[in-house]
């Protein structure tokens, strides 16, 4: 019996099950518990909690930084201004601010009441020189309203001084002494300086103050003879000369023709006994600021002949002097000691009758000639003389101490 083959069924193509896109919802996943303990936060964790309030604050931080930096401000501009003030400078800066602030105030200055001249040198309280060096106005006397004048200018960096200052020139109506007397000049003596080379022509000149020579200036004589106190003729002025013969603000100044009785070794003899130590006057030389408060010398017709001072100001505007024109970069000289105290009386730089005298330095640097003083300096009481420059009369005139 043969059996019949059992029919294949056709493979059926499968259809791919369509999926159901379903949106899984993410389960959160719960913790097993655990038994609740302290946890330590990571160094991480740590530093972002402390880093928190810090920002919290950040708007007020940098409103209080802007408010201290303005205090800050404020507090750094008056320390500057006490400093300049308190904190000590070098000589050498303090000078020079004070040359500054008075030739910037000046027109300010010049309507204060009284007022003379400025200049700058140490200021003195109660008579006595301090270290600090001043603007210094000059006045005729002191004013009740003479306390407008600030006492410190220059946005208060620089102190300020008023000084009494009437100065005069020195020739005297006494006689005797080294004192020389002019016929141009009837009664009133002076000083006969030193004896100088004019360089141009190679001969010898005795030096001494215009104002010595004569007392109208223009002199009406264009000759006058000068004499010793013995009435002896040792000089003749030729003041129909410019350049041996000047007064004005600049210079105050005659170079006399020695009379023939007046050999060479005699022009330039300093018989005055100078103090220990102190050289013979023996050639030219210039100050600066830093010769402030030095001591210089004087060899004049007054007794005493020899006479100490001390270097007061060598940077002013004009000084006015009584029957003169104001004197236009001169040095003030100031006979006090070292400490600033006002010299013994008798013992002042100079007097009447030391116009034309020599002033120099203890090495014996000729630094300039007296050309006038304050009041009649007989208590010495603020006594100060004005003084031409050396430098400038050798420079205009070409003269030079004598070989």
């Amino acid at each position: 019996m043969v059996k019949k083959k059992a029919a294949r069924s056709k493979p059926t193509k499968k259809t791919p099950a369509t999926k159901t896109l379903t949106k899984k919802t993410p389960t959160k996943k719960t913790p097993a518990k655990k038994t609740p303990t302290k946890k330590t936060p990571t160094k991480k964790k740590t530093a972002k909690k402390k880093s928190a309030p810090k920002a919290a604050s950040t708007k007020n931080s940098v409103q209080s930084k802007a408010e201290r930096r303005s205090h800050f401000d404020t507090v750094t501009n008056g320390l500057d201004l006490a400093r300049a003030r308190v904190l000590p400078v070098s000589k050498e800066v303090a000078y020079a601010r004070a040359s500054l602030a008075m030739w910037q105030e000046i027109e300010v200055l010049k309507k204060r009441p009284g007022f003379l001249f400025a200049d700058v040198g140490y200021k003195f309280i109660g008579g006595l020189r301090t270290d600090f060096v001043a603007v210094r106005i000059h006045v005729d006397k002191k004013y009740s309203d003479q306390g407008c004048i600030a006492k410190t200018c220059y946005n208060e960096h620089v102190p300020t001084d008023v000084i009494i200052s009437n100065f005069r020139l020195a020739t005297s109506l006494t006689d005797g002494g080294s004192k020389v007397i002019s016929d141009g000049n009837p009664g009133e003596a002076g000083t006969l300086g030193m004896g100088v080379e004019l360089t141009q022509i190679g001969k010898p000149f005795f030096l001494t103050c215009a104002h010595v020579v004569s007392k109208q200036q223009p002199p009406t004589d264009l000759e006058n003879f000068v004499m010793n106190t013995r009435g002896e003729d040792i000089g003749l002025s030729g003041n129909r000369n410019p350049f041996l013969y000047r007064f004005d603000g600049n210079f105050d100044l005659a170079l006399l023709f020695p009379h023939d009785s007046i050999g060479n070794s005699d022009l330039g003899r300093f018989e005055a006994t100078l103090p220990l130590g102190v050289s013979k006057p023996n050639r030219f030389g210039s100050v600066s600021w830093t010769d402030l408060n030095r001591a210089v010398f004087k060899i004049g017709a007054n007794v005493p002949h020899v006479s100490k001072g001390f270097i007061d100001s060598i940077d002013s505007t004009p000084i006015p002097i009584a029957g003169s024109p104001a004197a236009i970069n001169h040095i003030v000289v100031r006979s006090t000691t070292t400490q600033g105290v006002s010299a013994p009386v008798g013992n002042g730089f100079a007097n009447l009758g030391d116009s034309g005298a020599i002033v120099f330095t203890e090495d014996g640097t000729i630094i300039g000639m007296v050309r006038a003083i304050f009041d009649d300096n007989k208590d010495n009481e603020g006594d100060r003389a004005v003084v031409t420059r050396i430098s400038n009369i050798a420079s205009e005139f070409g003269v030079d101490i004598l070989p």
